[in-house]
């Protein structure tokens, strides 16, 4: 296998975890919109999407890591882990410059996937937090009140329910 062919499997698997990891932020965005709207069925629609998205990642990075000891071995470049940016270094410079453009998208595009998932995780925490509030309180409320007995030991009070009031005249 020549440099040339090495770079040209290196720069399609790339390329390929470029368009996989913009299809992940488009989840991930999505993901958002769905928490605010609170639609369960598309959520769960959703994460089984973001799930086999992260199975084709997963599965790309195998390949990558293939190429990139195929075109690390013909470079003869020795330091572990090889790093794309040193494998552009290597090349001429044209496709070094193609690779760190490359390089510099993915970047950008797992920062802002990284962005997302934290609002998401926000939203989500924020959620939960306001749901333990609400359990508490309705629990709180059915407990009955604490009152002290005769003897001085602490007692529940019985237990009632919420009472509407009227307001007639």
């Amino acid at each position: 296998m020549t440099i040339d062919q090495a770079y040209s499997h290196l720069i399609e698997s790339v390329e390929f975890e470029v368009t996989l990891y913009r299809t992940m932020l488009d989840i991930v965005r999505r993901e958002h919109e769905i928490l605010v709207a609170s639609k369960m069925d598309d959520l769960i629609e959703n994460n089984q999407a973001k799930d086999a998205l992260v199975s084709k990642i997963r599965s790309n990075d195998r390949i990558r890591e293939k190429r990139v000891k195929e075109i690390s071995v013909l470079l003869q470049i020795k330091s572990e882990p090889v790093r794309l940016l040193e494998i552009a270094s290597h090349l001429n410079q044209v496709q070094g410059d193609r690779l760190r453009s490359i390089h510099t998208t993915l970047d950008l595009l797992v920062k802002r996937i990284r962005e997302h998932n934290e609002k998401n995780e926000a939203l989500i925490q924020s959620a939960l937090r306001t749901i333990q509030g609400a359990l508490e309180n309705l629990k709180t409320s059915l407990e009955g009140q604490k009152t002290y007995q005769s003897e001085g030991n602490v007692d529940k009070a019985p237990i009632t329910t919420g009472r509407f009031v009227s307001r007639e005249a």
